[in-house]
């Protein structure tokens, strides 16, 4: 079959014929940078001109290709010029018209095409540059390009210059072969549409001229869209039938245009030139009488298009279908969809169709003998829902968890309700992440068919251990069972929790909250005691002081060195402890076992009272605080793993990420060393730093005014450096601040000191920020008592901090 462009009319300033090179060369570069194809060739037979669904007049050459120049094509092709000559009786005529196009046949030429997007006709312009020479290189047909060039190799030089230099990215609009062929399939149908229309009104014009013929009796014809159903796996197609009936026995189908509207936002819009319509005609009207109206169909309007059911036009008396007051299948229509959704078609245009809607009175009728139908009457609409398959279109990145972050997950397909449906994270607390079976009911905030909220939780009552979602790929199942899965977001991202909060659940609200942090020593913080097996070795003490620093320093989070204990169970006593054991399980590296604190004044609150840490005694350990020493094949490092059981001590649970202290597993080789540079350390701005400091800053706000039993951390000294010996610190300064509340404008700060001493105070609100920050200048005695003026700042709760030689002392206060 020969392949057909589409082709567009080219507008070019004109050029005076004495133009200099280089402007001979700006008219090629302009035609070549609107063009797709370029070849040498010859124009070797015109066609009928035909009148388009626009209403402007086109017509058809084919062109015998020797050279191409640039873009792909075949040897042989069809064009469109707009333009040629249509008389009133609808008949077309080729080029040699009197009123025809000036286009020279079997001449040598050069044609320039262009094509934009030909899917709707009626909005289109043809294009189409022909440079003809003679044998003699005489110019043939002046033009804007002939005028410059009466030699066919100077224009072949200019082009290899211009297609080398001013257009090398130019990408040739044939390459995509499927589409050439959507798009000479589309021309083809568009010209034997109309073809076949103008045909049939033309034999009925000159029946109405010739004939004086009267009607029989009035005739009605009916068509009927019916059985529409979804059909296709992956690819789906809406398929429907197209049913034909008359009010009485007395006509025989000689044509019948049908016109369908349809549902864009399911097919998309000029289906017939995507190739996206398949029409099969009906038993009736499949045989060699009939002519197939797969090949007499069109793209109407972005939105509608149009088929005809009729006789081979060649034939003289072709043998014409009985149409009866029962309904035949005219018809079969087969839509493929782009999209899900309720697809649509329904008959339209009916006084449009009825112009072209023709019987005669017998089945074997002259051609000049056939009569319109009085009215075109529809009835039915083809319609069937199609649902979509679940999908997850996107979703918001980073959501931590256990503080009440809400991820918000779009898609289609979810279900109007939940159900049974679950959202299904990894679980960070396994081997291998296995995907968490079913959140907590509690967990859902909101379920819609394009929309899941979900309260992000750190703790997932499953199990008696508790499952905590991770970073990775999520599912969404619905109801139904069917199921998609989240991995890039709208910015290709994947999902992410970088820190996940300590969570309790609470069965009289049957709800969950966030444990916060608690001054537990009356320092502001955690006081950690070591056992022996630690404290009398200074590389495993060194390790915890390390750790302790780090958090400290990174975090904010106010953790001091104890004494020695000689305490060896996770009781629930008040003393945080961190020891050695032989009773872990086995392959257990370490475990924390925390007290949780509750009370309620107004609202839940919970608090993590101590927290003990149990490290196992089956395996070897590292013990050094350098970022640069190898750690050895076998080996644990002990720092870390004491980093991260405080890590747990500080409300944080596991996530998924190998670059984090809370990672699940400790680091460990047991063929091959890991270097200094590889082993894990806190790290400012990290999951883990970023998720203690926000409960060392939320803390005071959740627990303030509501827990008389217990009092929040307080964010840690500045200098980092001190951890010593805490438990007599306090009782040794005898810090006080009063009145408390202030009602006036000073507060008063009471403590002992030695001479000399270095004093600071430092006032924070209870977010962290820091409002005031200054040593002391006056001078220092065994009992001091100043004044600190409290004037320039709002009614609020403010955390008022001492620091005394390098020791901290904070306390709560409430200026009214």
């Amino acid at each position: 079959m020969k392949k057909l462009l589409l082709l567009f009319t080219l507008l070019l300033t004109a050029f005076i014929s004495n133009a200099q090179t280089s402007e001979k060369l700006k008219i090629v570069n302009t035609v070549c940078k609107q063009s797709d194809l370029i070849f040498e060739g010859k124009i070797i037979e015109a066609g009928k001109a035909f009148r388009g669904a626009n209403q402007v007049i086109y017509t058809p050459y084919s062109v015998a290709i020797s050279n191409t120049i640039f873009g792909n094509t075949s040897s042989t092709i069809q064009i469109l010029i707009e333009g040629g000559q249509i008389e009133e009786n609808g008949m077309g005529y080729g080029s040699s018209a009197s009123h025809g196009l000036n286009i020279s046949i079997g001449v040598n030429s050069i044609i320039f095409c262009s094509k934009t997007d030909v899917s709707d006709i009626s909005n289109s312009y043809m294009l189409a540059e022909q440079v003809c020479f003679s044998d003699k290189n005489d110019v043939i047909i002046t033009n804007y390009l002939s005028e410059q060039y009466n030699d066919i190799n100077d224009l072949l030089k200019d082009l290899s210059t211009v297609l080398k230099k001013d257009v090398p990215q130019k990408k040739s609009a044939f390459a995509n072969e499927k589409r050439i062929n959507n798009v000479a399939q589309y021309i083809i149908d568009v010209n034997n549409y109309n073809t076949l229309i103008l045909k049939k009104q033309e034999q009925y014009l000159l029946n109405q001229h010739s004939n004086s013929l009267n009607k029989t009796l009035a005739q009605d014809v009916t068509l009927q869209t019916a059985n529409a159903v979804i059909t296709g796996t992956t690819i789906k197609y809406l398929e429907f039938d197209v049913n034909i009936k008359s009010s009485n026995s007395a006509s025989y189908l000689d044509n019948m245009p049908v016109w369908l509207t349809y549902n864009t936002a399911v097919f998309g819009t000029n289906i017939v030139a995507g190739g996206m319509v398949t029409i099969t005609n009906g038993a009736s009207f499949n045989n060699t009488q009939y002519l197939p109206a797969n090949n007499y169909k069109s793209d109407q309007t972005a939105n509608t298009f149009a088929f005809s059911v009729g006789t081979d036009y060649n034939l003289s008396n072709p043998t014409r279908v009985n149409i009866t007051p029962t309904y035949k299948l005219l018809a079969h229509v087969k839509i493929q969809t782009s999209y899900c959704g309720n697809a649509t078609a329904n008959l339209s245009n009916a006084s449009t169709a009825l112009n072209a809607a023709f019987y005669t009175t017998t089945s074997t009728a002259s051609s000049s003998s056939f009569q319109s139908y009085t009215s075109l009457l529809y009835n039915g609409t083809a319609s069937a829902a199609m649902t979509c398959p679940i999908n997850v279109f996107d979703f918001n990145t980073p959501v931590n968890g256990g503080k009440g972050d809400i991820l918000t997950i779009q898609g289609v397909s979810f279900g109007t309700t939940r159900g049974n449906g679950q959202v299904k994270f990894r679980d960070a607390n396994k081997a291998f992440f296995p995907f968490i079976q079913k959140l907590d009911a509690i967990d859902y905030i909101s379920w819609t068919d394009t929309l899941i909220k979900v309260k992000l939780p750190s703790l997932v009552q499953n199990t008696n251990t508790g499952e905590t979602p991770g970073t990775g790929q999520f599912i969404v199942k619905n109801n139904i069972g069917d199921s998609a899965v989240g991995y890039y977001n709208s910015s290709f991202q994947t999902f992410e929790v970088r820190y996940s909060e300590y969570q309790e659940y609470h069965t009289a609200s049957a709800n969950k909250y966030r444990v916060n942090l608690k001054n537990a020593n009356n320092l502001g913080g955690y006081t950690l005691r070591l056992d022996t097996s630690i404290s009398n070795y200074p590389n495993r003490k060194a390790c915890v002081i390390k750790a302790i620093k780090d958090w400290r320093c990174i975090a904010a989070a106010n953790i001091v060195l104890g004494s020695d204990t000689n305490l060896y169970t996770g009781a629930n006593d008040g003393v945080t402890t961190l020891f050695f054991t032989p009773t872990l399980p086995v392959g257990v590296v370490a475990n924390t076992t925390s007290q949780i604190e509750f009370c309620t004044v107004g609202s839940v609150n919970y608090a993590m009272k101590d927290f003990d840490i149990k490290v196992s005694r089956q395996f070897n350990y590292l013990f050094d605080t350098t970022a640069t020493t190898t750690l050895p094949a076998g080996m644990f490092d002990f720092y870390e793993v004491v980093v991260h059981e405080i890590g747990h001590g500080l409300c944080l649970k596991h996530v998924i990420d190998t670059t984090q202290i809370m990672y699940r597993t400790t680091k460990q080789s047991t063929t091959s060393n890991i270097s200094g540079a590889n082993r894990r350390r806190l790290q400012p701005y990290s999951g883990d730093a970023d998720g203690v400091l926000y409960s060392v800053t939320t803390s005071p706000t959740n627990i303030t005014g509501q827990c008389t039993n217990f009092t929040s951390m307080q964010i840690s000294n500045t200098s980092c450096s001190q951890v010593g010996i805490h438990e007599t610190i306090k009782a040794k300064f005898n810090f006080s601040a009063y009145p408390n509340p202030v009602t006036t404008e000073k507060l008063n700060l009471k403590f002992d000191a030695s001479a000399n001493s270095k004093v600071k105070i430092v006032l924070y609100d209870t977010y962290g920020r820091l409002l005031y920050s200054a040593p002391m200048d006056s001078k220092i005695s065994e009992h001091n008592e100043v004044s600190f003026d409290m004037s320039n700042f709002a009614s609020g709760l403010y955390l008022i901090n001492l620091t005394i030689d390098g020791y901290n002392f904070t306390q709560k206060i409430v200026k009214y």
